[in-house]
């Protein structure tokens, strides 16, 4: 932009239009009504911002218009169809946050007109209310174009009787005469007030309007700050190979800073002098995409703004495009053992235009044995050392045309020594189950670097899947009697092998003779058991019987067990029981739906539900299977599915979550994310993906004879 200094004037709080009180200030009353528009009555707006702050290196703005209207009152205005109307400004944040604010009335206020009538031409106060942000530093400006034929003085003055602070901000004459306040005149059109004294906490704003000698008056044209872009801007990451995607950086010019002195809505005008093609060039914030560029190159833009009547004169701006320079990337620190080859991995640099690159690593003194300076990797070999030593390398890339900046990389030689090896712990298993070794404990105090695995079977009986692996598996063999394997792990980082450690593997010979201990009589039909576990470790039977669900301490007194509580149902001569961290669910074939029973405390088990299905209606259910924290229903009458998902997240309310149609399922097993479900009528057997419990659907299905 030519000739103007403009602060950003993106929106930095959401501003809540609600009106504020318990606020400081003189006030202007006015009794009056608004009169009619005549060519006599004050009629302007006009702004001053007030900057503190800085996000992203740039001030926080607040703008504050105040000026007169012949439609206006000196109260609070709605917005009609002649103008927008009055602002009001939100509470102030806490402090040390940057505020500012006009206060009129005792009232906050982003926009506060007046009345405007030529029988009322005397001066008129507002207050400018500050809160100073950390650095306690806050400017103010304002653009004076104009202001001699609306005003016949316009004073920015302190609130200690104008002794410090006194300025014409019409003819920028300042009578300052304390520190912490300066004003700059560079630009006499847009003076800058710098306040780094927070005992001003109120400006005032004394105006004078002048007799409106102007229907309509010229509006102006801003079309924001220089700009200066890379021709592409980083879109996203491929998902396969991490690497940037980039795509033509999109540039919005900025025209919100043009203003119409008689608040008209503006018609905008944007025209491109070097040829580029403008996106919504009729608008406040058109856009373009930056043109491919094979050096830093300006292009200039034209705005000119139009109230219906007056056409404003063109301002411009100019966006520099810039070449996107290659990146390069050396790599993460890490730390390396004396005598051990390292490498340094550059592939990971890039270039945002897809041009091919040539590496040059910059290899520090001390570092002699090494190789690939100019390719994207570089090996070397870590020095011996005395103590731990910092080594810095650094890398620049070259697209063809432009170096990248340099990247480092910080390697830090350790003295070495022995890694040491961690076998695990000790294992007791039975007969036939793979047995998994665990090495990933072992570490080498003097390096973060990777080191090589071996382990050996002792009595040499075992066969390992790989004894190089961190954690090789075998199967536990058939023993005659309990009988101990013990396994060697020795590491190497490379120099060095570690001592030995072992495990030892406990194979036990397994009995499949069982012993009666006791049992329980009953004087009606059973049909389904399952265990249950207590939180004081007492352990119980679920025992379904004809006419509900028996709870059996087998644990206080194994050869005498003893029913504790019993759950009432409909007669039935099948359930089906399964449990959820303390809660058990019955499932039966009469028209009972699901029961719910709290088993916290199995001796007062209670029953706190029954799921009835999706309508509400008598559901019967041959069979239920928990797992992942949800609920299977099969075997069911109910008429919207054949397998029903229930979501257990609070146990004591199932939700139905999800159905599958395909036909009546006997029984169900699931296992990740699959549900195995068996077809009796057709003998079909059924595998469905319920990753998505709303949506399970079939991904195989097969027939079996019988």
């Amino acid at each position: 932009m030519n000739q103007k200094l403009h602060f950003p004037t993106f929106s930095v709080f959401a501003v809540m239009i609600v009106p504020l009180m318990v606020l400081l200030g003189e006030s202007h009353e006015r009794n009056d009504p608004p009169g009619k528009q005549s060519r006599s009555d004050p009629d302007f707006v006009v702004s001053l911002t007030v900057s503190g702050d800085e996000v992203n290196g740039n001030p926080i703005p607040y703008v504050l218009r105040f000026g007169f209207k012949p439609e206006a009152t000196d109260g609070y205005d709605e917005e009609n169809d002649d103008w927008s109307g009055d602002r009001y400004a939100p509470p102030p944040p806490p402090p040390p946050s940057f505020d500012a604010a006009l206060s009129w009335q005792q009232d906050r206020y982003y926009t506060q007109i007046l009345n405007g009538s030529a029988n009322d031409l005397l001066e008129h106060v507002w207050d400018i209310q500050l809160q100073y942000p950390e650095d306690e530093i806050i400017q103010v400006t304002w653009n004076n174009t104009g202001w001699s034929n609306l005003m016949t003085s316009c004073q920015l003055q302190d609130a200690f009787g104008a002794e410090l602070i006194s300025i014409d901000m019409i003819d920028l004459i300042p009578a300052i005469t304390t520190t912490g306040c300066s004003l700059d005149t560079t630009n006499s059109n847009q003076p800058i007030l710098t306040i780094s004294n927070p005992a001003f906490t109120i400006l005032k704003v004394k105006v004078t309007p002048m007799a409106n000698a102007f229907l309509n008056q010229t509006p102006f044209a801003d079309a924001g700050e220089n700009q200066t872009v890379f021709e592409l801007n980083q879109a996203g990451v491929n998902d396969t190979t991490g690497a940037p995607l980039f795509s033509p950086t999109v540039v919005t010019l900025d025209g919100s800073g043009s203003f119409d002195p008689d608040l008209n809505i503006l018609a905008y005008d944007w025209e491109s002098l070097d040829g580029i093609l403008l996106v919504n060039e009729d608008t406040q914030y058109p856009t373009f995409e930056a043109p491919e560029v094979s050096e830093s190159t300006q292009y200039k833009f034209k705005l000119v703004v139009n109230d219906e009547e007056f056409e404003s004169e063109p301002d411009t701006v100019n966006v520099i495009v810039m070449p996107n320079l290659p990146v390069a990337v050396a790599g993460e620190d890490f730390g390396v053992a004396e005598g051990i080859q390292a490498v340094l991995d550059g592939s990971g640099s890039y270039s945002p235009d897809g041009f091919n690159l040539s590496f040059t690593w910059t290899v520090p003194m001390g570092i002699n044995d090494y190789l690939g300076v100019t390719d994207d990797s570089l090996i070397f070999t870590a020095p011996a050392v005395d103590e731990p030593t910092e080594y810095l390398f650094s890398l620049v890339v070259n697209d063809g045309d432009f170096d990248s900046g340099p990247d480092s990389i910080l390697v830090t030689v350790l003295e070495n020594g022995p890694p040491v090896a961690n076998a695990g712990t000790d294992q007791t298993v039975i007969e036939d189950i793979e047995v998994t070794l665990d090495g990933l404990h072992s570490y080498d105090p003097s390096t973060t670097g990777t080191f090589t695995f071996l382990w050996t079977s002792v009595d040499g009986t075992i066969i390992l899947s790989d004894p190089a692996e961190t954690n090789p598996t075998f199967l536990s063999p058939q023993v005659e009697d309990t009988t101990d394997f013990i396994f060697t792990l020795v590491v190497n980082d490379g120099a060095y092998d570690s001592e030995p450690d072992t495990a030892t593997v406990t194979v036990l010979m397994q009995n499949f003779n069982t012993e009666l201990v006791g049992h329980l009589e009953y004087e009606q039909g059973l049909n389904d058991v399952w265990g249950y576990t207590a939180a004081d470790g007492n352990e119980y039977a679920l025992v379904g019987s004809n006419t509900g669900t028996s709870i059996v301490d087998v644990t206080t007194n194994p050869s005498e067990p003893e029913e504790v509580a019993f759950i009432s149902g409909l007669e039935s001569t099948w359930r089906d029981i399964k449990t959820y961290q303390n809660y058990m669910y019955v499932c039966t074939e009469a028209q009972q739906g699901i029961q719910v029973v709290d088993i916290s405390s199995p001796e007062e088990a209670a029953l706190v539900e029954t799921w009835t299905g999706a309508n509400d209606e008598g559901v019967s259910v041959h069979n239920i299977f928990q797992g992942d924290g949800y609920l299977y229903v099969v075997g069911t009458n109910a008429s919207f599915g054949d397998m029903h998902i229930l979501d257990l997240s609070n146990p004591a309310a199932p939700v139905l979550v999800g159905t599958w149609t395909g036909e009546y399922l006997h029984d169900v097993y699931v296992r990740d994310n699959y549900a195995y479900g068996a077809g009796i009528y057709s003998s079909t057997m059924y595998i469905i993906d319920i990753s998505d419990k709303s949506n399970p659907t079939t991904v195989a299905s097969w027939t079996y004879p019988g």
